[in-house]
């Protein structure tokens, strides 16, 4: 019988805030940051959030080989008001002040080009320079906009726009992976899976793949359920640019 029960699953975008760089051919390898934000020391944002934020505070920063920067992101409403302001960090109280300092900006501060309820926003307030938190904050206001799935279309906000795609990938999933598979290999009980990879912004295929399971057999069927998932109808973009959007999938399921 051919049948999954799902008991957990989560497809997160990492684009902005996992520093991933986005142009392979890129020989600078620079961070999305840095391609399209020009962070700087000295620009509107970082003397910003340089009155609000002491110098110990900033020493907390939550920093490390995979979280290079601290964020903040943020989405609009329809009538163009700031809503769901939040950060990567784990620090409470850096957290909290990023944001209240963030409050205090106004939207003609932001200089957003591209307003929209489908964007989801995001400026670098703090990296590493010589292996010191400081205040970089992006020059411009970074935007991106999901991959559009033809199931999808009708959501007119970044928030369900996600939920949407995370639902689909998950029921995809759950309809296709071959349980038998996973059954032959000995595993059962509560198996933990988690895949990482790319919409490829030319193909509109999910690629770079790159899977931990309990075995190399249900290994290779995450990675053919993935391949095989039907083409998007857009691609993802930022700044107006079309661009490869990483993705994370943890999976827990029961076979018995």
């Amino acid at each position: 019988m051919k049948k999954l029960f799902t008991l957990f699953f989560c497809c997160v975008a990492f684009f902005g805030y996992a520093q991933t760089t986005i142009q392979k051919n890129d020989t600078l390898r620079k961070s999305i940051w840095e391609k399209y934000t020009d962070p700087s020391l000295d620009n509107f944002f970082s003397n910003h959030f340089k009155q609000y934020l002491s110098q110990e505070l900033i020493l907390t920063a939550d920093l490390s080989k995979r979280k290079k920067v601290i964020s903040v992101s943020f989405n609009l409403d329809k009538k163009n008001n700031i809503i769901d302001v939040s950060t990567n960090s784990e620090n409470e109280i850096l957290n909290n002040a990023i944001i209240n300092a963030f409050k205090l900006i106004s939207l003609d501060e932001l200089k957003i080009p591209v307003k929209s309820e489908l964007h989801n926003y995001s400026l670098q307030i703090i990296t590493k320079e010589n292996d010191i938190p400081i205040i970089k904050c992006s020059s411009l206001v970074l935007y991106t906009l999901n991959p559009v799935i033809n199931s999808c279309k009708k959501n007119n906000t970044y928030k369900s726009s996600q939920k949407c795609i995370n639902t689909t990938i998950a029921t995809y999933i759950t309809n296709n992976f071959d349980i038998n598979i996973v059954k032959k290999s000995g595993e059962t009980g509560t198996i933990k899976i988690f895949a990482i990879f790319e919409i490829n912004k030319d193909t509109k295929k999910i690629d770079n793949m790159k899977v931990k399971a309990p075995n190399e057999v249900i290994e290779f069927e995450t990675k053919r359920v993935l391949y095989y998932f039907p083409e998007v109808d857009e691609p993802g973009y930022m700044m107006g640019d079309k661009v490869s959007m990483k993705y994370s999938l943890p999976i827990k399921m029961v076979v018995k």
